[in-house]
């Protein structure tokens, strides 16, 4: 019976098509088809009439919480879903929805946990900073300790980038209190002479 119905529709159709000068060339082939070859060409015909319809995807799902600054774990954040246009003109601003969340409170300082880790991993390289500009060791040797620092600091790159900018240059502030009151100079000191020893020997 649907069958029939379908049948029907498609002959009134072509009809129409006939009487707007938009004819088949042979129209009995045209009407031995399948049903499904009859949804395809009535398909066709519905997105070439309304090409700039816009026709939207399914909703993805809801993203987790996550921050609105990069690499930021604490604080207001959003979720999002998205979907994609699948013809016509759409809207870039409806291919997307946000919805507001929370990450938790952000600290207030570096815990004694965290600090001490970073001094500790921080104290061999600022030691070598100091020996090399004494001359106590060569910058192959520097090279080194600054290549182990530089290993720990991506290898916690995620638990150090919980704090904010100014809780994270207050731990380093308090580092240079710490370990070496005077270790900007002594920084600055060791990779001027690293630059003039590289110049010398071109």
């Amino acid at each position: 019976m649907d069958n029939i119905i379908l049948y029907i529709v498609v002959l009134i159709f072509i009809v129409y098509m006939l009487s707007k000068n938009e004819g088949f060339t042979n129209m009995t082939d045209k009407i031995v088809m399948t049903p499904e070859e009859i949804r395809e060409f009535l398909l066709k015909r519905y997105r070439k009439s309304n090409s700039t319809k816009p026709v939207y995807g399914d909703w993805s799902s809801w993203s987790k919480c996550q921050s609105n600054i990069p690499n930021k774990q604490c604080g207001p954040g959003f979720r999002e879903r998205t979907r994609t246009c699948m013809y016509g003109e759409c809207d870039k601003t409806l291919l997307s929805q946000r919805l507001d969340c929370n990450l938790g409170s952000c600290p207030t300082a570096m815990s004694q946990q965290d600090y001490l880790l970073l001094k500790n991993a921080t104290i061999p390289f600022y030691k070598a900073s100091l020996d090399y500009l004494s001359d106590k060791i060569n910058i192959d040797a520097y090279g080194v300790e600054f290549n182990k620092h530089n290993n720990f600091m991506k290898k916690n790159k995620s638990r150090f980038e919980q704090y904010p900018n100014d809780i994270a240059l207050a731990a380093h502030k308090q580092l240079e209190k710490d370990i070496a009151p005077d270790v900007i100079k002594v920084m600055a000191n060791a990779f001027i002479k690293m630059f003039a020893k590289s110049m010398t020997k071109k």
